[in-house]
């Protein structure tokens, strides 16, 4: 576990509020670049399956018809379904997997956290809402931020261990 000190409240939010930032930006380029890996994919195997449909009836494409082919054992072998399976494969896994699954969630999760806290943020500096009148505001704003980012079920239940 990390553990990492800070002089005051303003600077251990601003800290909190660049790492969520920067977490929702790469889980940004991450889903975007898979899912453009895959888009890619996808529509470089279309191509490739017309290439390969039109080889045995267009002249311009006979040498594309042999590109997949190989001799094993004397015979002639097309191994066009093979490629066009793992292109199928690699597609289905990044996308569905990383993209879909884990990357977006995270990205959403991260960009909703520092949207709150940056929002948080501003009525803190302003001493707007429920930092107009109170004393305790670096306090309050500390509590605030760990009820966004999720903390505070955490302190409680340690607490009542060490009270236990």
């Amino acid at each position: 576990m990390n553990l990492k000190l800070f002089n005051s409240t303003k600077e251990f939010i601003n800290y909190i509020s660049k790492k969520t930032a920067l977490k929702a930006g790469i889980y940004k380029t991450l889903f975007w670049l898979t899912s453009l890996f895959s888009l890619l994919f996808g529509f470089f195997s279309a191509l490739m399956g017309v290439a390969k449909l039109a080889s045995s009836r267009l002249v311009e494409f006979r040498g594309f018809a042999t590109l997949f082919v190989s001799e094993i054992d004397g015979k002639q072998v097309d191994q066009w379904p093979i490629f066009t399976l793992w292109i199928g494969i690699a597609m289905a896994i990044l996308n569905g997997l990383i993209a879909l699954f884990v990357v977006r969630k995270k990205w959403l999760r991260n960009q909703k956290v520092n949207n709150l806290i940056s929002l948080e943020k501003i009525l803190y500096e302003t001493n707007q809402g429920k930092y107009k009148d109170n004393e305790n505001d670096d306090l309050l704003f500390f509590e605030v931020v760990s009820k966004i980012l999720g903390m505070e079920y955490s302190l409680e239940t340690k607490e009542e261990e060490v009270v236990v």
